[in-house]
């Protein structure tokens, strides 16, 4: 690959078997890590798994809450790749081509056999969303042991205690009593409303 030529690199997304984006981004940036200590050009000049951090808070049996900042992939299956794939004649550059698409958990390029280039301002807009999520905190509506009423479903009418609240996935488990026995349930916050 010492012959790649330097054109303009660009963005494009990959397609990843679904779960196995961490590992093909891992064997790509060894893949490049080891080019460089070879001195050959592969082609990649950068790799991303844009992600959102979100905080969970999350209550145990006791009903003390613990914060915790968790990594949430943003567009799950695909990861983002600067490469030089198109050589100035606009025709493939068939070692990078060949080295992206032949790594394992790779399934294609958007695009298929003609990748498509992200506009610097999509590129731009997937940045900024990422460093603006880093320091958001989603608001909790509602607290372990507050008692609510569930709005629809199959046990529409009944009040429930909030046992557990998962920000994150924006879901509660609640305790509701039927037939004397208290029975947990897992609900979307849309699915409830504060008792008044």
């Amino acid at each position: 690959m010492e012959n790649i030529e330097k054109t303009q690199s660009h963005w494009y997304v990959l397609q990843i078997m679904s779960g196995q984006e961490n590992r093909a981004f891992k064997l790509i940036q060894n893949r490049r890590e080891q080019d460089v200590r070879d001195g050959i050009d592969d082609g990649v000049d950068d790799i991303k798994i844009p992600v959102d951090k979100v905080v969970v808070v999350q209550t145990n049996a006791k009903g003390v809450k613990k914060s915790v900042t968790k990594e949430r992939k943003r567009y799950p299956g695909y990861i983002l790749i600067q490469a030089r794939i198109y050589r100035e004649d606009g025709q493939l550059n068939s070692e990078v081509w060949d080295m992206l698409k032949n790594t394992q958990g790779v399934i294609g390029f958007v695009g298929g056999d003609r990748p498509v280039r992200l506009s610097p301002s999509d590129v731009a807009e997937m940045m900024r969303i990422e460093e603006e999520n880093e320091t958001a905190k989603p608001k909790v509506m509602f607290s372990v042991g507050e008692t609510v009423s569930i709005k629809n479903g199959a046990f529409q009418g009944f009040n429930a205690v909030v046992e557990a609240i998962d920000v994150e996935r924006a879901r509660l488990k609640v305790s509701v009593n039927i037939f004397g026995r208290a029975t947990a349930v897992d609900l979307g916050t849309d699915e409830v409303e504060k008792v008044s």
